[in-house]
């Protein structure tokens, strides 16, 4: 096996590699440049473009990510909001909308300097179902209420879907279906919000780690559902005046690291206060970082935008953890596969138009933990799983290049795995994410019976 230097470990030469040559590169390593990744970044690091990255010593292509990400940083912003920002289908095209050109605004603080020592928080709105973006009053309005600057991002996904369908289809098709339409709903707007964040972090200095979704009514809906299916995107979600469906309690249990503000009126006419009272004493009761500000007398939304500085106040104190953490994931369809350091590639399970949208139990769980020297995995109808690694010292998904870690999968012994280096983890992350702040060493593919 070729010895390697660890990413983010020391680059010195280790017991037994091979001496370097007057370059300081090891003449085992292939030589690449930033040129070469800027090409492969540009590609959106589709796998043919990633392949020309193969062999490439880690730690060179760790130093070049960071000089390309600096290099990407635009320096002629417009304070403000900025309108029109255009992502293509992001490898999908939506399933509920035939033809569809999704756009987001983006509220820009006059106190941005571009300084990469102080990047800023970002919250989504994921834009209310009415018939235009609101972005002119409701970005700049919602960003001058608070006393430190953030970014607002708002887009067009669910206006769309509301002006296609109309009220009735809308409500009908979306939100009161008893099919997979409306996880469908959810997932394409993850999908493409997903691809609009990782290009947002590319252009601008984004604290990766304060990245807050919420909003009111159906926005609210929506920070829900997010925040449950990408969990270790946000560092707190922010439901006001929101419904919460039936979730497998496996999904659920992914808001474990995500602080939640959960904001409801008592006499709130359009979603139960019971059924908020219900989630929220089920995610008290786990012991997650949950809070619920119940205002009796109150009715839908009322409270939102006289006390949402306060709000915005609280999710500022919540930050997310660069480090891996442990993984509660049931798997709804192919697209939603990914959660923390672990992403399912093949997946047996399907869900139908005719399925209940959350049956009991779901088609595919997965249930992970990775800490020290084991993985514990329990899954059904999942075929392969990609697990990534950082390197450090033991911990969830973190080791060292030559660590043998033993799987044990629904409670059996399944084999073991050694953590190499694979210098194409980090640029893949990158793309799918635009942070570098997670930098992964490695990644490692199990097939599983």
């Amino acid at each position: 096996m070729r010895c390697v230097v660890p990413v983010l470990l020391s680059t010195a030469l280790l017991p037994g590699c091979p001496a370097a040559d007057d370059t300081g590169l090891d003449p085992g390593w292939t030589e690449v440049s930033l040129e070469d990744l800027r090409t492969v970044v540009d590609a959106d690091c589709h796998p043919d473009s990633l392949a020309t990255l193969e062999g490439a010593e880690p730690a060179t292509i760790r130093a070049l990510l960071l000089d390309l990400d600096r290099e990407l940083k635009l320096a002629d912003w417009t304070p403000g909001v900025s309108h029109g920002h255009s992502m293509p289908a992001v490898g999908l095209q939506t399933s509920l909308l035939d033809d569809f050109d999704f756009t987001y605004s983006l509220y820009v603080p006059e106190d941005y300097s571009a300084d990469p020592t102080q990047p800023l928080p970002l919250y989504l709105d994921p834009g209310h179902p009415v018939d235009s973006v609101q972005d002119n009053r409701t970005l700049p309005f919602m960003a001058n209420r608070l006393d430190q600057p953030m970014f607002f991002f708002q887009d067009n996904y669910f206006n769309t879907l509301y002006t296609e369908l109309g009220e009735d289809g809308y409500y009908d098709d979306v939100y009161y279906n008893p099919d997979f339409a409306l996880v469908a709903a959810y997932q394409d707007h993850l999908e493409l919000v997903g691809g609009a964040l990782a290009e947002l972090a590319q252009r601008y200095h984004i604290d990766t780690s304060r990245i807050y979704v919420g909003g009111m009514s159906a926005e609210g809906n929506a920070a829900w559902s997010h925040g449950i299916q990408i969990s270790d995107r946000w560092a707190a979600i922010l439901p006001v005046s929101a419904g919460t469906a039936g979730y497998d309690e496996q999904l659920w249990k992914n808001l474990e690291n995500v602080g939640i503000l959960a904001v409801h009126g008592t006499e709130d006419e359009l979603c139960a206060v019971e059924d908020v009272d219900e989630t929220v004493a089920m995610l008290e009761g786990w012991g997650f970082d949950v809070e619920y500000w119940r205002y009796e007398g109150e009715g839908h939304g009322t409270m939102f935008y006289r006390d949402y500085a306060l709000m915005v106040d609280w999710l500022l104190e919540r930050q997310r953890s660069l480090q891996p953490t442990r993984v509660h994931k049931a798997i709804k369809s192919p697209r939603n596969t990914g959660a923390y350091w672990l992403r399912a590639t093949a997946v047996d399970a399907a869900v139908s138009d005719s399925v209940d949208m959350y049956p009991e139990p779901p088609p595919a769980v997965v249930d992970a933990s990775w800490v020290g020297s084991t993985v514990e995995l329990e899954a059904t109808g999942v075929r392969t799983l990609d697990l990534y690694w950082m390197a450090g010292p033991p911990g969830p998904a973190s080791g060292a290049a030559g660590d043998t870690i033993a799987v044990r999968l629904n409670g059996a012994d399944h084999g073991s795995f050694t953590l190499e280096e694979d210098a194409t983890a980090a640029v893949e992350a990158y793309c799918r994410t635009g942070d570098v702040q997670r930098a992964w060493a490695g990644r490692v593919t199990l097939e599983l019976d």
